[in-house]
């Protein structure tokens, strides 16, 4: 059989401890109180928790809510990009509606293997926290972002 076999016990959280904190429920995997309080840390401390595949929100917030950090954080990318060749598109410098990303951020590699649904499935399964915990964070940045539009 070809690729790699992952038994359950492989299977780890990835971002839960790391936002929830030190205590012993943090390390625990599966963890509601964990998963609780990575969210309500979220909340607290970050003012933004941007998403790769939405990196146009990401920038958008980044550029509102943090700005002394991160004003001109869009064109910024947007002029690498085109200076190292890359395509994107043209922004009005004019507005904060972002356009969306052309691509820049996706690996790139000869050989792509195809997951299969099993495998996917059984991810998801093993992982529903770290999907909870994501899902959050997108729904999160979206609201942020409608808040934005709303302001201006």
């Amino acid at each position: 059989m070809n690729g790699f076999h992952i038994d359950d016990q492989s299977l780890t959280v990835i971002f839960q401890p790391h936002l929830c904190g030190y205590s012993q429920d943090c390390s625990t995997t599966g963890s509601k109180t964990a998963l609780k309080q990575a969210k309500a840390n979220i909340d607290e401390w970050y003012p933004v928790v941007g998403v790769l595949e939405d990196l146009n929100s990401t920038f958008q917030a980044l550029e509102f809510i943090l700005p002394k950090f991160f004003r001109g954080i869009h064109d910024t990318y947007y002029n690498y990009l085109n200076s190292t060749q890359h395509s994107f598109i043209k922004a009005n410098p004019m507005t904060i509606n972002i356009m969306h990303v052309s691509e820049p951020h996706r690996n790139k590699g000869p050989a792509k293997i195809k997951l299969r649904e099993e495998a996917k499935s059984r991810l998801k399964n093993s992982l529903t926290d770290e999907y909870e915990l994501y899902e959050f964070v997108k729904q999160r940045l979206k609201r942020q972002v409608k808040a934005i539009e709303n302001h201006l």
